[in-house]
Formats: C-alpha cells, sequence, structure tokens
C-alpha cells in the first residue's frame, strides 16, 4: 500500500513523541481522509526543529506561541493562492481525483461519475456539504463488475426472503432497538416483573399494528426489531432491516425526508403522528449478486460506488484508494486546490518568514516562526528525496514565489508546470494537515 495512514497504523511505535505523528495522521484520515502521509512528515519536521532549539536553551511555550502564529498565517496565505473547481467537469477536479487514486483510472471515472450524477439529481449539491461523505457511498465486492448503482446500496441480509421489489412506499427510520425496554434477570424473576414485560411486548406489538395501518411499508432500524413485531410486519407485506450502521441511517433521512424517530416515540404515537415521521422511498430493490439492497428515496438522489477485484488482499487496498479519491474530489469540490508536491507550501516561505520581524525582541517566538518555514519545506524535500534526487540540489533549481506553478518531473528533474500537468491537491487537505500537526 501507498496509504500513509495504513502504513503508520500497522507499526509498533511506543516512543511517546512518535505516536504523536501517527496520530496526527490517523486525525488527518478522520477528517478529510486523504493527506495522511503530508501530517506525519509535518509533524516530523515541527517537533525535530522544535527539540534542536529546546536543548539549545529555547522556552517550550514561546516556541509553540511561534509555530501557532506562523500556522495561522500559512493558513491564510494557502486559502488566498488557492484555485477554484469550475464544475463537476472540470478537468482539474479529475486530476486531482485521479493522483488521490493513485493513477487508477477505473476509480477515478467511477467517483466521478457518482458525483455528476448526484450533483444532476439534487437542486442543492450535498458534494459542497462538510457533513455529506462521499466515500460512504463505497461499497466492495471480489468478482463483479466495478459500476455505479443509482440508489443508496446497504449490504445486509433479511431474516425473510422476499419475493417482490417495492415501489413508491412510506418508510419509517428508527434509531435504537424496536423491541422491549430490557429488565433485569431479578425484575422478571417476580410475577409483577414477568407481567410488565408481557406488557411491555404487548404495548410494542400494538405499535406494530398501529405502524403497518398508517401505510407505513418499510421498517428501517440501526438496531434490533422484535421477532414478533417482524413477523407480523411481512405478513401485513411492510420490508424490514435492522442493525444498519449510522452513517446508512443518515443517507436514508436524507433521501426519504423521513424524520428519525425511536421505540419511546413510536409507543406514544397514534396513526397521524407516525405518519408525521415517515418519509417516501421511490424503490427498494434486492440486489441478490451483492447481498443487500438499493434505496431509492423521494427527497434525494443517492449513487453508490461499487468498487471490485479479483481477490480479497487486492479488494482491500482498491477500497482504500477509492475511499481517499472520494474525499480528494469532495475536498476540492468545497475548497478549491493548489499545486502539489509540496510546492504551494514552499511558495509561502518568504511571506512567512517576514513575520520574525514582528517579534525582534522576543528569539523564542521568532524561532517558532522560523520551524513553521522549514516545515514548509519538508514535504517538497521529501517528495524529491523519495524520487532518489538530492532535496537541496533540485531545491536550489528554482525560485519559489507566490503564485509560482513551477515544480520538478520527479522522472527526469527537470522543471514542470505542475497546473498543466494536473499535479494538484486540495485545499482543504492541506490546511487539515497544518492544523493537525501544529
Amino acid at each position: 500500500t501507498s496509504d500513509g495512514v495504513t502504513r503508520l497504523s500497522n507499526s509498533e511505535i511506543s516512543q511517546p513523541a512518535a505516536k504523536v505523528a501517527v496520530e496526527a495522521a490517523k486525525y488527518e484520515e478522520t477528517r478529510v481522509g486523504d493527506g495522511t502521509s503530508t501530517a506525519a512528515i509535518l509533524c516530523d519536521s515541527l517537533l525535530a526543529s522544535a527539540l534542536l532549539r529546546i536543548n539549545s536553551g529555547s522556552q517550550p511555550t514561546r516556541i509553540a506561541r511561534g509555530i501557532e502564529i506562523a500556522t495561522q498565517a500559512t493558513i491564510q496565505e494557502l486559502t488566498s493562492s488557492a484555485k477554484k473547481i469550475k464544475d463537476i467537469n472540470d478537468p482539474k477536479l479529475k486530476a486531482i481525483t485521479n493522483i488521490s487514486a493513485r493513477g487508477q483510472e477505473d476509480i477515478t471515472e467511477l467517483i466521478i461519475e457518482a458525483a455528476r450524477r448526484i450533483i444532476k439529481n439534487n437542486p442543492n449539491n450535498p458534494l459542497l456539504k462538510k457533513d455529506y461523505q462521499l466515500a460512504d457511498s463505497i461499497i466492495v465486492s471480489t468478482g463483479l463488475e466495478s459500476t455505479v448503482l443509482d440508489g443508496l446500496f446497504i449490504k445486509k441480509r433479511t431474516h425473510f426472503n422476499y419475493s417482490q421489489n417495492f415501489k413508491d412506499i412510506s418508510v419509517i427510520v428508527v434509531e435504537g432497538p424496536l423491541e422491549p425496554e430490557p429488565m433485569s434477570s431479578e425484575a422478571v424473576s417476580t410475577d409483577e416483573g414477568v407481567r410488565k414485560y408481557e406488557h411491555n411486548i404487548q404495548a410494542l406489538m400494538e405499535t406494530a399494528k398501529k405502524i403497518s395501518k398508517s401505510g407505513v411499508r418499510a421498517v428501517l432500524s440501526s438496531s434490533s426489531i422484535l421477532a414478533g413485531a417482524e413477523e407480523l410486519f411481512v405478513r401485513e407485506g411492510v420490508f424490514v432491516l435492522s442493525h444498519l450502521k449510522q452513517s446508512d441511517i443518515n443517507h436514508l433521512l436524507n433521501i426519504s425526508g423521513a424524520k428519525l424517530t425511536t421505540r419511546t416515540k413510536l409507543l406514544n404515537s397514534d396513526l397521524d403522528q407516525i405518519k408525521n415521521y415517515s418519509g417516501s422511498l421511490t424503490q427498494i430493490e434486492h440486489k441478490a449478486e451483492l447481498s443487500g439492497f438499493t434505496f431509492q428515496g423521494k427527497k434525494a438522489y443517492q449513487a453508490s460506488i461499487l468498487i471490485s477485484a479479483e481477490t480479497d488482499t487486492v479488494l482491500e487496498e482498491r477500497s482504500r484508494i477509492a475511499t481517499d479519491a472520494a474525499q480528494a474530489l469532495s475536498a476540492a469540490l468545497r475548497s478549491g486546490y493548489v499545486v502539489g508536491e509540496g510546492v504551494a507550501e514552499m511558495n509561502i516561505t518568504d511571506n512567512i518568514g517576514k513575520l520574525r520581524d514582528n517579534y525582534s525582541n522576543d528569539k523564542d517566538v521568532s524561532a517558532g516562526i522560523e520551524i513553521v518555514v522549514e516545515a514548509l519545506k519538508s514535504i517538497f524535500m521529501q517528495i524529491t528525496e523519495n524520487a532518489g534526487f538530492l532535496p537541496n540540489d533540485i531545491y536550489y533549481k528554482f525560485r519559489a514565489v507566490p503564485g509560482n506553478t513551477t515544480g520538478i518531473d520527479l522522472e527526469t528533474g527537470d522543471a514542470l508546470d505542475l497546473e498543466a500537468a494536473g499535479i494538484l491537491d486540495p485545499l482543504e487537505v492541506k490546511v487539515s494537515a497544518f492544523k493537525i500537526a501544529s
């Protein structure tokens, strides 16, 4: 794998400061999904440079203050240098996605096609929302053809075999279990406890009948459903699916327009109130070959991205790659892009370095600023070293200034227009990496 956080997470690291770099990479993965190697490299540079100065007598809290000042300025400079993506068909967006897809064109095309369908079918582009995760739409399977599916796919087996697909139906989405509240073994060992438990079961069964009478034809829950209630639903022609992931619950609410409900709310609801919680689906379709179902909603459109491979090992890697690519695409749409190779960071070193003039009477704050200036160079230096060059020789070949798009061809060492070559990074990934590392 070439996934930074995967490598770090599988390394046995006990040294406390080294753990900081690993945690930074993991947090970057959680926040934006890509840029994990960048976060770790920045951590390494910041910690190493700080250690040298502290060992020379600098005051740690003042150094930290300088790092904070320079990091904020770095974020502002990078933001002001970023360029916007025009639309889903912008070739720059494809280039950004393809870099995160490690050059796997089929994955890039699938991610972009899914995004294109989502944007086309939703008046308000959900990909621009920070809480919308396109990566949640990725599903994986061996031995099939990779493709984009219309609808939210959920890989789940039902307890009952449904012979038909469901069309134009009302649905409720339940958070938590749809079964009686658990009682301790001591409580149910008494006659009173048994009567109370039986009463709770009866109340839930009556609620299940009300749900069916309300016209609801799909009950979807994040937890378990009482077996008797599930059997009742099936007899009444109601589709039931339980133990759903939170991300699936969120997508179901979004596409159907349903209002999230709970066991307690349903127990205290009449038919009209149950209807008020419900949303609408145009179709629930069984995908036997995938061991799951696709859900298409009336309120919003959702696509699912099927990534396939011939072996589980390759599939695991392609899944990681597709996740990074999906998150990079979303980040680029939201925030725009800067040139890659670490050149965007090097372009602003002079401007960040000038901040030291404002703190000439505080050598430790000034040292903290210088530490960030050194970190701004670290990504480019690491990339060129990985490519087999002497980083300092390459660094002094060209002059990095704001607006510069010239980097190097990592095959030859010659100058290369990075923007024209499509070597670009989402601004959001860069900003997140600096915030986390700092």
